[in-house]
């Protein structure tokens, strides 16, 4: 049997990211997205968005043990070979 190329993985793992992504809610985007992609520190995090830095610690631990979770499972199913329909 056949392996399916490491692309058909990245893609799964892209795709299962994007939609745990898309099931966060408002606030823990703009938490990741301020800290990770803006490189803010949490005390500027929680100044823009008006909270408290321990909630923006909280926000962005939950997040991103979700994406992890997710990130390991799907890294376990695209190891696995693949299924060709009979």
């Amino acid at each position: 049997m056949k392996r399916a190329p490491v692309v058909v993985g990245r893609t799964r793992v892209r795709r299962s990211v994007r939609a745990t992504l898309a099931r966060q809610t408002l606030r823990e985007r703009m938490v990741l997205a301020l800290l990770l992609i803006d490189r803010m520190r949490p005390v500027e995090v929680a100044t823009t968005l008006r909270m408290s830095v321990r909630q923006v610690e909280r926000i962005r631990a939950f997040a991103l043990a979700r994406l992890a979770r997710t990130a390991t499972a799907n890294a376990a199913r695209s190891s696995a070979p693949l299924r060709r329909a009979a």
